[in-house]
């Protein structure tokens, strides 16, 4: 290869250092425009619409909430304190009446969920809020809520803590959104106030005792994970008594005889 053959590659790490013989204007747009590219958003409507939903969830939380009310309590919270929950938000939302029973159906026909639908399959109105997941304040609980609507399906335990998937049925599937965005904001927010009028128990067991509410965080997380492999085989709670039995009776206040 003789001199004149030899090609000079230049590798330039800084875009403000340009070849000298480029036009000093072409370099300041190419400057800008690289800058504007690496500071521009990349979401999309689907990321803005997530956003502002989870937002709106966070703000709610805060105005109904605040000083009444925490998950991290759980069901550590009074009946008392919960049932002033419900009221207050009720009444916020429009129902006139001061009756408990009558702020929980206020509730639950304003805000309707599909998962309600399947309640007999999850072992009724004094089960179905622990043994369905879309009926837990969890991360959990929301995922499955949407899948829900997505899926056309229920997903949660039988009696013997076996995970279990359940169509939902026809008369349900009006509670399920037409479109993307009508999906997730039943999965959400709809969700979201369900789950308050829940906290004092379904329309047909509100005031009764025995854990007819919506479970803690710290139970829904427990009945969760008792559907893993690890968990039903452990071999502690193989002798004692199934896992998802013993967070049944912790759910309704029953810890005596636990014992088989």
């Amino acid at each position: 290869m003789n001199e004149q053959e030899k090609i000079k590659v230049e590798l330039i790490s800084d875009l403000n250092i340009l070849p000298m013989n480029v036009n000093s204007l072409d370099s300041v747009i190419f400057n800008l425009d690289s800058q504007i590219d690496m500071l521009s958003s990349k979401a999309d409507k689907w990321d803005y619409l997530l956003a502002a939903g989870s937002g709106i969830a966070c703000g709610m939380m805060d105005i109904l909430w605040t000083g009444d009310f925490s998950l991290a309590e759980g069901r550590n919270i009074s009946a008392q304190q919960i049932d002033n929950l419900v009221k207050k938000t009720a009444k916020i939302l429009g129902c006139e009446s001061d009756d408990l029973k009558n702020c929980v159906k206020f509730l639950e026909d304003k805000f309707p969920i599909p998962a309600d639908g399947s309640a007999s399959d999850f072992g009724g109105g004094l089960q179905h809020h622990l043994r369905d997941f879309a009926h837990h304040p969890t991360i959990v609980g929301l995922i499955f809520s949407l899948l829900t609507q997505f899926t056309y399906k229920s997903y949660g335990t039988d009696l013997n803590g076996n995970f279990i998937i359940v169509d939902v049925p026809d008369k349900s599937k009006i509670f399920i959104g037409e479109d993307i965005f009508s999906k997730i904001v039943n999965g959400t927010i709809i969700w979201f106030f369900h789950l308050i009028s829940d906290m004092a128990g379904s329309r047909s067991t509100v005031g009764l005792s025995g854990g007819t509410g919506i479970p803690g965080p710290i139970l829904s997380i427990a009945k969760e994970m008792s559907v893993l492999p690890f968990f039903k085989n452990f071999a502690l709670f193989k002798k004692i008594v199934a896992l998802s039995n013993l967070i049944q009776r912790i759910y309704h206040n029953d810890i005596r005889n636990m014992l088989p």
